[in-house]
């Protein structure tokens, strides 16, 4: 018998959207669970990343929640819950593989992972469970820069690199959108 996670959730008053909308306290009946991930291990201009998450999951209580496409709340055909941020591991290969246990637990418990991060390296670490779970995965990129290096400073695992670790899965694709600078690499 496969032993259930049991998942570390925010209350509803801190967690991702309005706090008082009706699933907010709730999050074992969510679909999709946010994974907020401050990880701040190979940034090289300017700081921050950390607090990206918590500033995140702050403003995100300000949305509106109506779909004007759809004419309704989407959220409450799935559920939204919140996991407390857990201390992320040191080395960056630690907190890789931390993440990815995150997000295939999540996936194993049958709900969707919505990563907040921090710094771009930890895209290898939230994609290595889709790419062991789908044989046939396109990664939307949404960034000014491919991350495309093999290493960046000598880390394989960098921020610049975290596209090419994406892509050491043979059978995962990428569509990039908003490029506007790229290295020689």
């Amino acid at each position: 018998m496969t032993k259930k996670p049991v998942f570390d959730y925010l209350p509803g008053a801190e967690s991702f959207l309005d706090p008082s909308r009706e699933d907010a306290n709730r999050p074992h009946d969510a679909r999709a669970v946010i994974i907020p991930f401050g990880l701040e291990a190979t940034v090289t201009y300017g700081r921050g990343t950390a607090k990206g998450p918590a500033a995140i999951l702050t403003a995100s209580q300000q949305i509106e929640l109506f779909d004007e496409e759809l004419w309704r709340e989407p959220y409450k055909d799935y559920g939204i819950a919140t996991l407390r941020e857990p201390p992320i591991q040191t080395p960056i290969a630690g907190a890789l593989a931390q993440l990815s246990r995150l997000v295939e637990a999540v996936l194993d418990a049958g709900k969707f992972p919505f990563v907040l991060g921090g710094e771009h390296s930890l895209t290898a670490g939230a994609i290595n469970p889709f790419a062991a779970a789908y044989r046939d995965l396109a990664v939307l990129q949404l960034d000014a820069h491919p991350d495309l290096r093999d290493s960046y400073r000598g880390e394989r695992l960098s921020h610049g690199a975290a596209m090419r670790r994406v892509l050491d899965h043979d059978h995962v694709q990428i569509v990039s959108v908003g490029i506007r600078s790229i290295s020689a690499e």
